[in-house]
């Protein structure tokens, strides 16, 4: 859709996710999480559309629904060895007109069959078995070489990431 504002026009996109609530919902946060991989496909696959996301139920039933630690720990260590991480940008809106782009950074990641992996299971998996900060090293080295490749085209841009409090607490 092109917006004409002012003898200016601008091309917006949109890339929406919905989740539904079935009677395999397991909280809040696994709904967010969902939708958020929902959009963060269509974005991926050039945005300007929408997906559907319906909940499945965990594969391992005789667990109450937990989460396998095991499987996602592999899943984190082969996506950190096997380039299977990578960043979304979330544009981050310029109220006061300084120049510059500013983008806020997340990190997803694919499986070995390429599957979306539920990026609230990884973050939470990764915090309880000590490998936040891996991720974290990635994420930083990842973003910075975004910078300086902006940079070198002569765009201003700032980046910024959430990091674990593993990282902050690491020598």
């Amino acid at each position: 859709q092109v917006i004409d504002i002012q003898n200016q026009s601008t091309t917006i996109t949109v890339s929406i996710g919905v989740s539904i609530i079935g009677d395999n919902f397991a909280d809040a946060q696994m709904l967010v999480d969902q939708t958020i991989l929902a959009r963060d496909k269509v974005a991926s696959d050039g945005g300007g559309s929408a997906m559907l996301s319906v909940i499945e139920k965990e594969h391992n039933d005789d667990n109450d629904g937990k989460v396998d630690d095991n499987a996602v720990v592999q899943n984190i260590i082969d996506g950190l060895a096997k380039h299977q991480f990578y960043l979304v940008y979330l544009p981050i809106a310029n109220l006061h007109g300084d120049g510059g782009e500013k983008y806020e950074a997340f990190a997803r990641l694919k499986d070995n069959d390429g599957n979306y992996v539920n990026p609230g299971t990884v973050f939470q998996v990764a915090h309880r078995n000590n490998l936040g900060k891996d991720i974290d090293r990635w994420i930083i080295r990842e973003i910075v070489t975004v910078l300086a490749e902006r940079k070198k085209q002569g765009t201003d841009t700032l980046g910024f990431i959430k990091i674990t409090d593993e990282t902050l607490a690491d020598p």
